[in-house]
């Protein structure tokens, strides 16, 4: 069962037995930009379609280079590890990238295009009392121009193309709420006596790198 949260409520990652979730796999899936459907404002012209030089355009997309990461934090507010398209493996392979897609779909699969597997148990033994989950666009286009962007929490450890059961679901596609965001802090796990608890941020933002990104968490979200 999915469980889809609003900006801002919280929940502790369980699995539908009620049992803690030792590891969890974040996936990130989103498609190219159609550029055809913004029509005729990229120099097609009326002209160019009468002698059948948009037919080079039909079908044209541009990539999209969306980054999954995921940032750990000590107490004090501290980076602990970042795990990104530049750093896929951290120490213990505590958590592991599946790797970086620079293109997005061509047609919606419903697959996610990354994964990042948060191995819960053995990050509880380190430092790190905060993971926080994001995601930013390299390629720096609105979010309102991609036509789906979707986001999953799963049970247990799969890479890229493995069925997973989905603890938790977030679908930015169409949401106002994301216009001329070209990032998003998604949400945050906290470790608590019980486990990890989740909280969701939901918070768009224009931020053009993870080192922008990693400031705004730490003056807001630690």
């Amino acid at each position: 069962m999915t469980m889809i949260l609003n900006k801002g409520q919280s929940a502790t990652v369980r699995k539908e037995n009620g049992q803690p979730v030792m590891d969890i796999t974040v996936g990130a899936n989103w498609g190219k930009i159609d550029t055809l459907t913004n029509g005729l404002k990229t120099g097609v012209g009326f002209f160019d379609k009468l002698v059948g030089k948009a037919t080079s355009a039909v079908g044209a997309k541009e990539s999209v280079d969306l980054d999954l990461s995921v940032l750990t934090f000590d107490a004090q507010g501290n980076l602990v590890e970042r795990c990104y398209f530049g750093n896929q493996r951290t120490k213990g392979d505590i958590l592991v990238h599946t790797g970086d897609d620079r293109q997005g779909d061509d047609e919606d699969d419903g697959l996610d295009n990354e994964r990042i597997q948060i191995r819960s148990l053995k990050l509880a033994q380190t430092t790190a009392q905060t993971a926080v989950i994001i995601l930013n666009n390299f390629t720096q286009q609105p979010f309102e121009k991609i036509p789906y962007i979707r986001l999953g929490i799963y049970d247990g450890l799969f890479g890229l193309r493995d069925k997973a059961p989905r603890l938790l679901g977030f679908d930015l596609t169409g949401d106002k709420h994301f216009t001329g965001a070209k990032a998003l802090i998604l949400a945050k796990l906290v470790k608590t006596a019980q486990g990890w608890e989740l909280v969701t941020i939901g918070e768009p933002t224009t931020d053009s790198s993870i080192l922008e990104m990693q400031r705004r968490i730490q003056q807001n979200y630690l």
